[in-house]
C-alpha cells in the first residue's frame, strides 16, 4: 500500500507555470513562453479586476451575452489575463522591448487561462484547405465569375 506523502513546496512551485507555445509575431516560428493559470475569482477579490469591469468579467467567464461586451473592456479584461497569465517574459519585460502581444496571443493566452493547454487546441488545428491549395482546377469549378462591376 502506498503511502501519501505531502507534495513539497519546491515541486508545487514547479507545478504551478508552465510552457506553452504562443503564435510567433511574424514568421511561422512559434514562441515558448511560461505560463500560469491565475484564478479568476482571485483576480476579482484582490482587485486586480476594477469594479467597473466586474459584470464585463462575469458575462466572458460564464459566455453570458458576449455580444452586448462593450470592445474596449472586453479588450482591458483580456489584458488583466495575460499580464496575469504570462510569467516568463512577463508584459513588462516586453513592454520594455517595444514588443506587444498580437490579438492571437492574447487570445491564446485568454483560452489557456480559462481551459489549460486544452483551450489551445483550437489554435493548433491545421485543415486539409489551408495545407493542400495546390489543386486550382477544383476552385476554379466550385466559383462563378462576377461581372456585376464591370463597365
Amino acid at each position: 500500500m502506498n503511502e501519501l506523502k505531502v507534495t513539497s513546496m519546491e515541486e508545487l512551485k514547479n507545478q504551478s507555470t508552465e510552457i506553452i507555445e504562443l503564435s510567433p509575431f511574424v514568421g511561422d516560428k512559434p514562441i515558448c513562453v511560461r505560463t500560469k493559470r491565475p484564478s479568476i475569482l482571485g483576480l476579482c477579490q484582490d482587485g486586480s479586476i476594477p469594479n467597473q469591469l466586474l459584470g464585463v468579467a462575469r458575462k466572458l467567464f460564464y459566455q453570458e451575452d458576449i455580444q452586448k461586451v462593450d470592445l474596449k473592456e472586453h479588450g482591458q479584461i483580456i489584458d488583466i489575463i495575460c499580464k496575469n497569465t504570462l510569467v516568463e517574459p512577463s508584459i513588462e519585460q516586453l513592454k520594455e522591448t517595444n514588443l506587444k502581444l498580437t490579438d492571437e496571443q492574447k487570445f491564446e493566452l485568454w483560452a489557456y487561462s480559462q481551459q489549460g493547454i486544452e483551450g489551445l487546441k483550437s489554435f493548433r488545428k491545421v485543415t486539409k484547405s489551408t495545407v493542400d491549395n495546390s489543386n486550382g482546377k477544383d476552385l476554379q469549378n466550385k466559383t462563378k465569375p462576377n461581372f456585376k462591376h464591370k463597365k
